[in-house]
């Protein structure tokens, strides 16, 4: 969206819940935690644009809550132990 909040833009459209985004410092790519696969919480990562989405995780635990690095080279999430 502009920077005035006006004419956003949906960046997923996929049944299950897509959540908790996270814009990489160079606000080149987006990591987020999505249900999309099997109804399990993996982490993906996608373009700013919404391309591209890419499953970084694939366990049968709960990914959650992604950050980046400083220089948006690696990506650290919460899981279970």
């Amino acid at each position: 969206m502009a920077i005035d909040g006006q004419n956003p833009l949906r960046l997923t459209n996929h049944p299950k819940t897509d959540k908790v985004p996270n814009w990489s410092p160079d606000s080149k790519s987006i990591v987020f935690t999505s249900n999309r696969n099997r109804g399990n919480w993996d982490i993906y990562k996608m373009n700013i644009d919404g391309q591209n989405v890419v499953r970084l995780t694939d366990d049968l635990v709960k990914d959650d809550r992604a950050s980046w690095s400083p220089d948006s080279m690696k990506i650290v999430f919460t899981a279970p132990a």
